[in-house]
């Protein structure tokens, strides 16, 4: 009872700025406002999908997305990876991508032979950049690769020692985060837990090309629906969300908070909740103390102490995401000096 009333306290919780006026930890938006050149990737998968692309029609394709690319703010990986594959289409000599990942996403989209990558151009536009299935939004951005996601771990990652833990994903899309954990930190067990479980093909192919096989040993769980209990097939040590918004969207009381507390059943004794999350604020940048509130009010509300929080870089406001990590532990653990964060 009492935890439901400091739920609910935290859910109408406002955020106070230096003026007076109410504001809440918005949802993260995204950069630029160009639109991609979707005509040519149209052109492109229905080329492919009859199996007639001739020379003219490639040439249309290139110049169509090479001045789309030119014109838009906002460009997806799978844009580049379109150009890059109809420039070899043409017998032209286009280097390598550089990021291993991006080069797996390539393969992934057009190394898979012609009708699939038409089946996967004509979903990645039939859905478009308003629904969020894994497989198109976060494949075709290209969100496994080390410059769009790789850097922005490592603070978050630093503090934590996983050697020998049991650790779950969750939330964790196309493995990424996942791979960087089975690859480099040395725990006992990786799970990724995910609702949505369209890049999980995504993944077991992932985990066929040289330097990802650590993917293979990650064990992948679905969960049932937003706030649920995720049950995890064993319980872990830690429980990593990078922007899955538990804490930050306006729907805490809805599903943010039940989640929360669903995953106090999940983690062992002295266990720990480690979350990166972005913030976006159209107006104005959101001040670190109002972070602070809300977050650690949140937490507290649904029984974890928050051992550390960390703000992450403000940039030009209206534009650039805020971030912050926060690392937690339940208030009933036993275990109140585990080592697993460092509390500097």
């Amino acid at each position: 009872m009492l935890a439901g009333l400091l739920l609910l306290l935290a859910q109408w919780l406002p955020l106070q700025s230096r003026s007076g006026s109410k504001a809440d930890l918005a949802p993260s938006g995204s950069a630029g406002s160009g639109q991609p050149p979707r005509a040519a990737l149209q052109s492109l998968a229905d080329g492919l999908a009859a199996g007639s692309l001739e020379a003219h029609a490639l040439s249309r394709i290139e110049r169509d997305l090479t001045n789309g690319l030119r014109r838009q703010g906002y460009v997806h990986f799978l844009e580049h990876a379109a150009l890059a594959f109809v420039r070899n289409r043409q017998g032209q000599r286009v280097p390598a991508f550089a990021d291993p990942g991006e080069a797996v996403l390539f393969d992934y989209i057009f190394g898979r032979g012609d009708l699939a990558a038409a089946r996967y151009l004509h979903g990645w536009l039939q859905e478009g950049d308003h629904h969020w299935r894994a497989e198109f939004t976060q494949i075709g951005d290209g969100l496994f690769s080390w410059n769009n996601r790789g850097r922005r771990w490592l603070p978050f990652l630093e503090p934590l020692n996983l050697k020998g833990r049991k650790v779950c994903d969750l939330g964790g899309g196309i493995g990424y985060l996942a791979w960087m954990l089975a690859q480099s930190y040395g725990p006992e067990t990786v799970f990724l837990a995910e609702i949505d479980t369209s890049g999980f093909e995504f993944i077991g192919f992932a985990a066929q090309h040289p330097g990802f096989g650590a993917l293979a040993s990650v064990r992948l769980h679905a969960v049932a629906r937003p706030g649920a209990r995720p049950q995890i097939p064993e319980p872990v040590d830690v429980i990593l969300m990078s922007d899955v918004h538990a804490l930050r969207d306006s729907d805490f009381g809805e599903r943010g908070g039940p989640l929360l507390l669903n995953l106090a059943r999940e983690l062992l004794p002295g266990g720990v909740l480690a979350l990166h999350e972005e913030t976006f604020a159209p107006e104005r940048t959101v001040a670190f103390k109002e972070i602070q509130q809300v977050v650690t009010a949140r937490l507290n509300a649904c029984g974890y102490d928050v051992l550390r929080l960390d703000p992450g870089q403000t940039k030009e406001v209206g534009v650039e995401p805020q971030s912050y990590n926060v690392y937690a532990r339940l208030k009933s653990s036993a275990k109140m000096r585990n080592t697993l964060v460092r509390l500097n």
